[in-house]
């Protein structure tokens, strides 16, 4: 159960057992803090994915806290003006942070931070016939990648932000940067999962939605001025910087030289050379 940090409110509880015979009486009480003594302990938790435990230490006594989730907390035992007081981690390998944790109680309540930073990957890296470096953000864990129709398979390497973290990658362990074994990519989308846990075994998962349906790209295509049938126009081409020379071995035209009669067809499979020079983009 979460703690709930309510300064407000706090409950009482009396017990007065009936010796005469057997029963028990338990009074419960709701009382107001306003007339309350002493000042409350408490702050913020964020970034959980597991229980915190806290200690708070004070005049050598000690209150022990769980706390479950995100969202405020607060220990029971109330403190007076002047006296101290020192919150830690039960267990110092959690990897949380702890912020205002000690202190002297100076007419006000003690307010402190918890900041815990889960499991995570720094780099996630995927290769194929078009290698894609996945831009990864803080707090977005599910990823769509388009990849090319022709693309069946994929390996993904994924590498943690703290090296004691292990990778999990469709239920196989993966050590941490190194490329995965092939991944099936069907067609329209396919999912793989990467898990990502640590020494206290907080685990977080990422979501890869590979589409293999992305457009297939199209692009402006040349041909001869004079188009024809059985010209073979293509059969040999040659490029160098801007300029394409294109070879159509069976044009008929006895036209000589540039800028010859396209139209003249006298001379059967004479051959001609077309040259395409591109401008910026056209």
């Amino acid at each position: 159960m979460r703690s709930v940090f309510r300064p407000w409110l706090t409950l009482t509880v009396a017990t007065s057992m009936i010796t005469a015979g057997t029963g028990c009486h338990i009074i419960l009480g709701i009382e107001d803090l306003s007339t309350a003594s002493g000042y409350g302990v408490g702050g913020t938790a964020t970034g959980l994915l597991g229980p915190v435990g806290l200690e708070l230490r004070f005049d050598g006594r000690f209150e022990s806290l769980e706390i479950t989730g995100d969202g405020p907390f607060a220990f029971q035992t109330r403190l007076e003006e002047g006296e101290s007081y020192t919150v830690s981690l039960v267990n110092e390998r959690m990897p949380c942070v702890l912020a205002s944790d000690n202190g002297v109680i100076a007419g006000a309540d003690a307010v402190m931070s918890l900041t815990c930073t889960g499991p995570s990957l720094s780099r996630l890296e995927l290769s194929g016939v078009a290698p894609v470096i996945v831009d990864l953000a803080t707090d977005t864990f599910e990823y769509a990648v388009d990849l090319p129709l022709l693309q069946q398979s994929v390996t993904v390497t994924a590498t943690v932000t703290t090296s004691d973290d292990e990778i999990t990658l469709a239920d196989t362990p993966l050590p941490s940067g190194t490329p995965s074994p092939p991944v099936d990519v069907n067609l329209g989308e396919t999912i793989v999962s990467i898990a990502v846990t640590n020494d206290v075994r907080w685990q977080r998962t990422y979501a890869l939605r590979l589409r293999r349906a992305a457009d297939i790209a199209q692009y402006a295509y040349g041909k001869a001025s004079n188009t024809g049938p059985e010209d073979r126009f293509g059969w040999s081409m040659s490029l160098s910087g801007d300029t394409l020379v294109i070879g159509a071995p069976e044009e008929d035209s006895a036209a000589t030289g540039i800028g010859g009669d396209e139209n003249n067809d006298d001379a059967i499979d004479s051959g001609a050379v077309y040259v395409f020079h591109r401008a910026a983009s056209s």
